[in-house]
């Protein structure tokens, strides 16, 4: 009985003492130097009319210290990025360092590294100027088909980046249109393609709406005629045209089937005309005439 009230007695001593102990260990734990990386992005706050050619990371990774509570803390919306002022450089090029009070990390953290610790800039002159749009294809229509035109909304833009790249640039193209096995019109929404190393679509880059029209394709074929009802001709007179239509329609074409007529001509004279053509097929120029002393 003795050593069972041994273990029994004097529980509030005993579950302060573990609670005592849980605390001290928690605050040890918190309070315990521990490390960790982060990556921050980096941005260039670059001078009126100047801009950066020189390739800079878009992130710089930084390794902290600092107690387990706060580095627990850490949350990724509380780094802001970090932000290199250029404004009082001139053109040509820099090397910068990144400095501690660049980061604007909590006090209570230290910086052990930062890679890289510094970067180079190189500023050139910037400009603007308006260039054509040029829609680009990519692919072939169906069989029998061909792309008849294709247009682009907007049909220029300005571009904007160091001059000596701008000026060399004629026009900007839009990202590939897919036609492959397209039979009829459609419109498209699509990106710009990038114009240059550094060079970009001024105010944003936005979307061009490119429209393409599909049609057959087309074939032009003489066919040999007699032209009925030509006055004072006894039979029909022969005569040779030219007719121009969709390639399956031409080719199908079976003379003996188009009838043509006489018609009289303004001035004297007399033409021919095709009643019976299919449609989407026509009679090209020049067109026929009754040889004369018929």
């Amino acid at each position: 009985m003795r050593t069972r009230r041994a273990f029994t007695s004097e529980w509030g001593l005993k579950l302060f003492s573990l609670a005592l102990g849980l605390a001290i260990f928690f605050a040890v734990r918190t309070d315990q130097e521990v490390t960790t990386t982060v990556g921050l992005r980096l941005l260039l706050r670059e001078p009126a009319g100047l801009i950066n050619t020189h390739e800079v990371p878009a992130e710089i990774t930084v390794r902290l210290s600092g107690s387990a509570g706060a580095i627990r803390a850490l949350a990724p919306e509380r780094f802001a990025p970090v932000v290199l002022d250029l404004q009082s450089l001139e053109k040509g090029t820099t090397t910068l360092r990144i400095r501690d009070e660049h980061l604007g990390l909590p006090p209570e953290l230290g910086i052990v590294s930062i890679s890289p610790s510094t970067v180079t800039v190189r500023l050139e002159t910037r400009t603007k100027k308006r260039v054509p749009v040029k829609p680009e294809l990519r692919g072939a229509p169906a069989d029998g088909f061909v792309v008849e035109r294709a247009t682009v909304d907007p049909g220029e833009v300005q571009v904007e980046g160091p001059q000596r790249e701008v000026d060399e640039i004629r026009l900007v193209r839009t990202a590939p249109v897919d036609v492959a096995g397209a039979t009829e019109d459609f419109t498209a929404s699509v990106a710009y393609a990038v114009p240059g190393s550094h060079t970009r679509i001024a105010g944003g880059a936005g979307r061009a709406e490119v429209a393409v029209a599909i049609g057959p394709v087309r074939a032009e074929r003489v066919v040999d005629l007699r032209v009925k009802g030509v006055p004072g001709a006894a039979q029909a007179v022969p005569v040779r045209a030219r007719l121009a239509g969709p390639r399956r329609v031409v080719d199908a074409l079976d003379e003996a089937e188009l009838s043509a007529v006489a018609v009289e001509r303004e001035g004297g004279g007399w033409g021919v005309e095709i009643e019976n053509l299919p449609a989407g097929v026509e009679l090209l120029d020049p067109r026929p005439v009754v040889p004369s002393g018929r």
